[in-house]
């Protein structure tokens, strides 16, 4: 599982990860901040993707469902990109799905309270 490196502020809290293939990022856990962007860089090899999954419980990988953008398409990420996250369950996180030895992907995920 991949550390999860936390800043905070007064109105917002950042989450970065920093995945290799297959990986999982540790859980995003801050409910309390509902307007989330959620950023991928780095690189994409061997098909990589990044996707952003969310669970109420957490706990195993039965119980966590990819999220949706604004728009509510699935929250996969097969090239650098900055995208809004529509949903805000409880726990989020990253993770990559096949890649290879080069695949190193940064992830970070921006939310801020509401307004």
């Amino acid at each position: 599982m991949a550390a999860l490196s936390k800043e905070e502020g007064g109105t917002f809290v950042a989450g970065t990860w920093r995945l290799r293939a297959g990986e999982v990022g540790e859980a995003f856990s801050e409910s309390g901040y509902p307007l989330r962007m959620v950023q991928a860089a780095g690189v994409f090899t061997g098909l990589a993707e990044v996707v952003i999954e969310g669970s109420n419980i957490g706990g195993p990988d039965e119980n966590w469902k990819v999220l949706t953008d604004a728009q509510g398409n699935p929250l996969v990420m097969a090239r650098a990109d900055l995208l809004r996250i529509g949903d805000c369950p409880r726990h989020t996180r990253a993770r990559v799905l096949r890649g290879d030895e080069l695949t190193d992907i940064t992830v970070c995920i921006f939310a801020v309270r509401a307004r």
